[in-house]
């Protein structure tokens, strides 16, 4: 998804809406914020997990490797 720039006419018709939704508005903004965070979380969550099966897996095959090439020495 690309980040677009709000145009001059959105922000005027969004500004339009401020009397008479202000709550309604302030809670969709939330709601929002809130939904990125959770993203946010669960990226970072997903990317700490493969980081660690990774590291394990590396450290496995590498220890592994570098012991059979010690006892043959």
């Amino acid at each position: 998804m690309k980040m677009k720039l709000m145009t001059p006419e959105a922000i005027k018709e969004i500004k339009s809406l401020i009397p008479d939704h202000e709550e309604a508005l302030m809670r969709w903004g939330a709601q929002m914020y809130r939904e990125g965070i959770v993203k946010g979380a669960i990226l970072v969550g997903t990317g700490l997990i493969l980081g660690s099966i990774s590291g394990a897996v590396k450290e496995f095959y590498f220890d592994t490797k570098n012991r059979k090439s010690e006892e043959e020495s």
